[in-house]
């Protein structure tokens, strides 16, 4: 087998991750895997839709129009989707993360986040975290985009706030997001496909939207292990998950796509995350992080 290695970013898309805190990159994702993602995302869309679920992961919002809850995120994506965990585990995907990341990062949860048609709740300005995830090998989101986001209904971002102490950034946690007010944002245009960094310190947030165009967005955090070192979190959890993301590049090069590209050579140490093939998954819900006593 042939490996088709395509680089997606080089040193000067890393600097300006680095310096803005939010990096585009387009068509990571091939259009037979993204249909397969859409099906399977659909289908949980359609059951969350139907009704307040009061299964792991559903997420409501308060329609401004009416007396109804709207389906917003519907958390745990490789636990219900197997396109989801295959996508955990393509080459170029995690390609892109050691480029940023160096060789030791680790997964450390997944969600989708929703713009329903008719009415997609807003996310207030915020940041994911705060100054205290600090250092160059950033924590950040890889935002894969299942459908296209216009100007309309994406995210936007304020350049540089990832760099912002916290004293600052507070001035926006939770506002309102209303872009056009805020003369520094930019848009996040998107193609189904095409994958979107974001750091955990930079301000980004969305707006309410009213059209009928479903937006889907699937969240995969990646953080660096050197960044994590000064946090405990849920005991055994980056074991299982390192343990688990070894488990989905497995199962990806036993599948059709590994006919395609060879396997991505996942090399961080984690203790407890063996290597791990096959599609027997151990996968735990999202553990909890604090700063060490």
């Amino acid at each position: 087998m042939e490996s088709i290695m395509k680089e997606f970013i080089n040193a000067e898309d890393v600097a300006f991750f680095r310096a803005n805190g939010y990096l585009k990159v387009a068509g990571v994702v091939a259009a037979d895997e993204l249909e397969k993602l859409q099906e399977e995302t659909q289908k949980a869309i359609d059951y969350g839709a139907a009704e307040v679920r009061t299964d792991p992961g559903y997420r409501y919002g308060t329609s401004a129009t009416a007396d109804r809850k709207i389906l917003t995120r519907i958390e745990y994506v490789t636990n219900w989707s197997m396109a989801g965990r295959m996508l955990m585990g393509h080459p170029d995907l995690l390609r892109i993360v050691e480029k940023i990341s160096g060789r030791d990062f680790i997964s450390i949860g997944d969600g989708m986040v929703l713009k329903m048609p008719g009415e997609g709740a807003p996310v207030a300005w915020h940041r994911d975290h705060g100054a205290e995830w600090y250092g160059t090998p950033q924590n950040y989101n890889v935002d894969i985009y299942l459908d296209d986001a216009t100007a309309d209904n994406c995210v936007w971002a304020i350049p540089g706030s990832n760099h912002w102490p916290d004293e600052r950034a507070a001035a926006f946690q939770d506002k309102d997001c209303l872009p056009a007010l805020e003369k520094d944002a930019v848009p996040c245009e998107m193609k189904a496909g095409d994958i979107l960094l974001h750091d955990a310190r930079v301000i980004h947030g969305s707006a309410r939207t009213t059209s009928d165009v479903l937006r889907r967005t699937l969240y995969y955090w990646f953080y660096s292990l050197r960044a994590l070192a000064p946090f405990k979190s849920t005991p055994g959890y980056m074991g299982k998950r390192c343990k688990f993301l070894h488990q989905c590049i497995g199962a990806r090069k036993h599948s059709t796509y590994g006919e395609v590209a060879a396997p991505f050579d996942y090399r961080a140490e984690v203790p407890g995350g063996v290597p791990a093939e096959g599609v027997s998954f151990v996968y735990t819900e999202h553990g909890t992080w604090n700063v060490r006593d």
